[in-house]
């Protein structure tokens, strides 16, 4: 009993240490106070993301914008209603919703 403290500790010890070795960095006792091992890193291979890049690269209307981050703009993306069913909307809306929106958006100042 008086060595399971001792077992325990040397275990998690052993697997913190495999663990550090297991990533692409790792602290060691140098200068710069780490190594780096990019064989280590695992993950798609460069030519796997390589293939990935030009494929998103393909449409270019589109890489322009996921490249900088942005939305495509409203007149760019596809409507989920023709406007017939956007004209049927509207004309399906009762005279009490149509007074309840005209009183929340009213003419204004």
């Amino acid at each position: 009993m008086k060595y399971l403290p001792t077992a325990i500790a040397l275990a998690v010890s052993l697997g913190a240490a495999s663990a550090a070795q297991a990533d692409t960095w790792h602290q060691t006792n140098t200068e710069a106070g780490y190594e780096i091992h990019i064989e280590n890193n695992a993950g798609k291979s460069a030519e796997t993301v390589r293939q990935e890049l030009l494929a998103a690269k393909a449409d270019k209307q589109a890489w322009y914008y996921s490249y900088r981050a942005q939305p495509k703009p409203f007149w760019l993306t596809e409507s989920e209603k023709t406007r017939e069913q956007v004209r049927a909307e509207r004309d399906a809306v009762t005279p009490q919703q149509r007074a309840r929106l005209a009183e929340i958006y009213g003419a204004g100042a």
